[in-house]
């Protein structure tokens, strides 16, 4: 049953407006980025998150966070949790910790290795190579740059 929170979210979504406004903040979090206001752009991320509800709207603000954590402030450990965050609101399953152990990582990567796998007749075929599933889309493009 879908709540009306969820009916209100998908007759939002589908106008331009709100395409429009995630196109701009995405654009204005990679502005800070290179102007190396990193703060100011984890905190335009955080504001964008606390907005948004689709996972694959959610993983692209993810992505900044990643990169960030990782490359201007060496926080490998924060991008592991993130990344976890993102791939189980896409679809993942909760069971990872976020403070995972090599065994998790691997059994992390297993399943999403798995679950690609499902997908590998679209991606193998003639024209056009690409998957039809967003969520699986976007793991691949979050795992890319984990």
């Amino acid at each position: 049953m879908e709540s009306a929170e969820d009916s209100s979210y998908t007759v939002y979504k589908k106008t331009s407006l709100y395409r429009e406004a995630l196109k701009m903040h995405l654009q204005c979090i990679e502005a800070e980025r290179w102007r190396e206001q990193f703060d100011q752009a984890m905190k335009m991320c955080d504001m964008v998150l606390s907005k948004i509800v689709d996972p694959v709207d959610r993983a692209r603000v993810y992505q900044h966070q990643i990169e960030m954590s990782v490359w201007a402030y060496s926080q490998t450990a924060q991008a592991t949790r993130i990344t976890i965050q993102c791939l189980q609101e896409l679809g993942m399953p909760k069971d990872i910790t976020f403070e995972p152990t090599q065994d998790e990582i691997r059994e992390l990567y297993d399943r999403t290795h798995q679950m690609m796998m499902t997908h590998m007749e679209e991606l193998q075929a003639e024209n056009p190579r690409t998957c039809h599933d967003p969520r699986v889309v976007m793991m691949m493009e979050v795992l890319s740059i984990a």
